[in-house]
């Protein structure tokens, strides 16, 4: 802005000697006093005009519009709108208002989160100005490269050991036989994938292979072959088990017995450090049985000194002792229901009454008794290792059957009814 004002000053060097003389250094210093006064004034009068153009009152115009979602989807909440150095924020309808806008060139920010920043310019007139509904976009959330890493190598050995040997086998061992709830070694098989075990009724345990029954496993204790109708896993305490081998194919080397599968339990190959004495007693009861069954076991473990200074030898005896009844019934009819004239009484004289033929009523009482006794030792010389494994099983069972065979077609009905009949021969 120009100033409106300029000054010359003049300052004359001579003077006639009636008019009053100043010095010529204060005559200087009078004109830069008057220059400085005239710059003050400028810059007042430039200030006054700045004010007025920033006032309020000067603004003449006025802006609405309305923020939608793309879609057509409800407004969405929190949004800005910035016009210049004025914000507003949109209400739950999306409409938003300014009241006082100077007319012109602007450019309308709109900001709502989790969506795009919108700039939009606009040219405003003098008066009310309304503007088209506004859509924002949503704003897809972008997430940065993510990498997962972590050790695999001992999941990736155990799975390139499996699918390299020609037999699928599984070995459980360290933590997975740390479990307290186990009962016996047939608890301990119910972690094996494709392993299923399950209860009889005389509470004895059931283990199949990948859908193969019982009778067609081998099952070893430290090698030796189990004999024995039921499952000598529920003899062998839990606590004395050091690995189970579960092999669940049938290879050209196996014995036949051993379609199904092999279980072997590994009961040694460390030396006890300390001794211990643990008994199981376990009291089964089925209600068509006439006595409730046992299971009992006790196991003594003790370390020693062999040849040396310190504990380097250990002894285990675990003997057993089961006692299980169980009763099983089967009822076989035969086939045919062949019509016989009735003999009597009244009202079925002469009467044609379906009779069951061959019919096989058969109950079945057995007596179950197994006895065992498994011994380990395990010494350590240095980096020698001596070892000894036994173990005897005997097993006992009786069976009382009783067999209900009529075929009432061989004799003579005396008297015959639908609910009951009576025959001689």
């Amino acid at each position: 802005m120009a100033c409106p004002y300029t000054m010359n000053t003049v300052v004359p060097l001579h003077t006639p000697c009636n008019q009053t003389r100043f010095p010529r250094g204060g005559a200087i210093r009078i004109a830069q006093k008057l220059r400085i006064a005239v710059a003050l004034t400028c810059g007042l009068a430039a200030m006054g005009i700045a004010s007025a153009a920033a006032d309020p009152s000067s603004a003449t115009a006025s802006l609405e519009g309305t923020l939608t979602e793309t879609g057509g989807g409800p407004p969405p909440a929190g949004a800005t709108v910035r016009v210049d150095d004025m914000t507003v924020v949109a209400n739950e309808k999306g409409i938003f208002a300014f009241k006082r806008l100077a007319d012109g060139h602007h450019l309308l920010i709109v900001t709502a989160p989790g969506h795009r920043t919108l700039e939009v310019p606009i040219d405003l007139a003098a008066g009310p100005n309304k503007l088209p509904a506004i859509t924002l976009e949503v704003n897809a959330v972008e997430l940065d490269e993510m990498k997962v890493t972590g050790p695999t190598s001992g999941a990736q050995t155990a799975f390139e050991d499996k699918t390299s040997s020609e037999t699928v086998g599984e070995v459980v061992s360290d933590a997975a036989l740390k479990n307290p709830n186990a009962q016996s070694t047939s608890d301990y098989m119910k972690g094996v994938s494709g392993v299923a075990v399950s209860k009889g009724n005389n509470g004895s345990s059931n283990v199949s292979v990948r859908g193969i029954d019982q009778r067609m496993l081998r099952i070893t204790i430290d090698g030796q072959r189990q004999g024995g109708s039921g499952n000598p896993l529920d003899s062998i305490p839990a606590e004395i088990v050091q690995s189970l081998e579960v092999t669940k194919t049938f290879t050209p080397d196996m014995d036949s017995d051993a379609v199904g599968g092999v279980i072997n339990v590994n009961t040694g190959g460390t030396v006890i450090p300390q001794a211990y004495t643990q008994g199981r007693h376990q009291v089964t009861y089925n209600a068509l049985a006439p006595h409730p069954g046992f299971r009992n076991s006790l196991t003594l473990a003790q370390p020693f000194k062999l040849f040396a200074e310190e504990r380097n030898a250990s002894v285990l005896i675990t003997p057993s002792y089961d006692d299980q009844y169980a009763n099983r019934e089967r009822l076989s009819a035969l086939r045919e229901w062949t019509p016989q004239i009735s003999p009597g009484p009244s009202p079925y004289t002469g009467s044609a009454v379906p009779v069951l033929t061959l019919p096989l009523i058969e109950s079945t009482l057995e007596h179950k008794q197994r006895s065992g006794l498994l011994v380990n030792s395990d010494a350590r010389f240095g980096d020698a290792a001596m070892y000894w494994r036994s173990n005897f099983t005997h097993e006992r069972v009786s069976r009382d059957r009783n067999l209900n065979d009529t075929d009432p077609a061989s004799g003579t009905p005396l008297s015959l009814t639908p609910q009951s009949g009576v025959f001689s021969g």
